[in-house]
């Protein structure tokens, strides 16, 4: 997807999202929060934000309203 189009930043493009990140990710985009994206996986709270947040990056996006708009943005395309 291309994140510029959506207004994100292209720092990053092209950055490939670790397995992880992908799947933290995924989840998000399922409804699960952090804290149960954790759980689920046997992970810590502060592991799955740090990927949450390397995901971010990666993808350009830096603040969760944007992510937000990206993941409905993936859901519709």
């Amino acid at each position: 997807m291309n994140t510029k189009a959506l207004g994100y930043s292209d720092n990053n493009q092209g950055a490939r999202l670790s397995a992880r990140e992908d799947a933290v990710v995924r989840s998000l985009a399922r409804g699960l929060t952090v804290s149960e994206i954790a759980h689920e996986t046997g992970r810590s709270v502060k592991t799955v934000s740090q990927q949450k947040r390397n995901a971010m990056r990666k993808l350009g996006i830096y603040r969760d309203q944007q992510l937000f708009e990206y993941l409905l943005h993936q859901r519709q395309g």
